[in-house]
């Protein structure tokens, strides 16, 4: 049986009001809309972290780079010095939302307790020990692991203040702090001023939940929010082409396959060669197959990643 793997690269997408985004009290607020919702903040309750790294509570030692490379973040270096060994030299200068310096051994014990209380965050870490030494942190792994640093990106390992955390209140090191979070509702954030990475423009900012896709792509319209990055495929165009929004799209890192036969009765009675099927598979793919913005995908990567492929 003849095949073909066809793969398609989600795309991210943020809709902005073009409007200026102040009240009339001065106060720079954003209201951003979503469909996402979680019942914690605590980056070890299962996928929570994702949400907290979103709002801009927390931050992890290493981030992904636009090409999708790891680069150091709250760490100021990361050095595989041996297979199973590595180096972490904590930034200096930042501060948890509390007042507290983010020090080597404030991330140890953030690191321990993920690897103790989320599962993914054991396997993936593969931690064995972690010692201090001033700013720095030898970390040995029970086997060895080059994508160690990949690992650290992930918001499972995101650091938070350990001595004082609930699922309401965690306090990170982001640009944003949280002053009240409701679970499985909204999360009100303020500006952080003593942020390392320099004073963020916004005062505040909403992250307003919205269960039905309709229903957040109205309000959109309406202006009772700001921004949202979650309007279902269907309702995009209404922004797309709108000079009162602000359209913003990308590739992102998550890529979807299919696998067509080209056994099919379309393709036994036109005699079409593999290279005009290929293409035509891949755009029907990325436009048809799926409800959710997408673009072809060179082989198995999207086109985000420094390692795909060109064909």
């Amino acid at each position: 049986m003849a095949l073909a793997v066809v793969s398609a690269a989600l795309l991210s997408i943020a809709i902005f009001s073009g409007g200026q985004i102040q009240a009339q009290s001065g106060v720079k607020d954003l209201k951003v809309g979503t469909t996402f919702v979680y019942s914690s903040l605590d980056p070890a309750d299962s996928f929570s972290g994702w949400f907290s790294v979103g709002l801009g509570l927390l931050e992890t030692l290493a981030k992904l780079d636009d090409r999708m490379r790891p680069i150091p973040h709250l760490a100021e270096s990361i050095e595989n010095v041996d297979p199973t060994t590595w180096k972490v030299t904590v930034r200096d200068g930042v501060k948890f939302h509390n007042g507290q310096p983010l020090s080597a051994q404030a991330v140890k014990d953030c690191l321990e307790r993920a690897i103790g209380l989320n599962e993914r965050a054991k396997t993936g870490l593969m931690i064995e020990s972690i010692a201090v030494d001033g700013r720095v942190l030898t970390i040995k792994t029970t086997t060895p692991h080059p994508t160690f640093i990949n690992t650290l990106c992930d918001p499972f390992a995101a650091i938070v203040f350990t001595g004082e955390l609930t699922p309401t209140l965690v306090y990170g090191t982001g640009p944003f702090k949280v002053y009240n979070f409701i679970p499985n509702g909204n999360a009100y954030m303020v500006r952080f001023d003593d942020y390392w990475g320099g004073k963020p423009k916004l005062d505040k900012y909403t992250y307003v939940y919205q269960a039905d896709p309709g229903t957040l792509t109205m309000a959109l319209q309406s202006g009772e929010i700001d921004a949202s990055s979650d309007i279902p495929g269907p309702s995009q165009q209404l922004f797309r082409d709108n000079p009162d929004y602000n359209f913003l799209s990308t590739a992102s890192s998550r890529a979807f396959f299919c696998i067509i036969t080209l056994k099919t009765l379309l393709l036994v009675t036109v005699p079409l060669e593999r290279p005009l099927i290929w293409p035509w598979t891949k755009r029907l793919s990325a436009t048809y197959y799926w409800t959710a913005p997408a673009e072809p995908a060179p082989a198995c990567f999207p086109i985000t990643c420094p390692t795909r492929a060109t064909g």
